[in-house]
């Protein structure tokens, strides 16, 4: 590959794939972000929802 061939490959390759990959790191963090709040969530309303937690022991079985 001549080297002026090879510098433009190179440089449309990083201007292609920096942003896709950063894209796709993205989207992967906001993913695990939302999967973390939705087990805390989760784990927050099976906590609550406990005899005892929130309204006082359970005095009707």
């Amino acid at each position: 590959m001549p080297p002026v061939a090879r510098v433009v490959a190179v440089t449309l390759a990083r201007r292609v794939l920096v942003p896709v990959v950063a894209l796709a790191l993205a989207r992967m963090l906001l993913v695990a972000v939302v999967a973390v709040v939705a087990a805390v969530a989760a784990a927050v309303v099976l906590l609550l929802r406990r005899p005892g937690v929130l309204h006082g022991p359970n005095i009707y079985p």
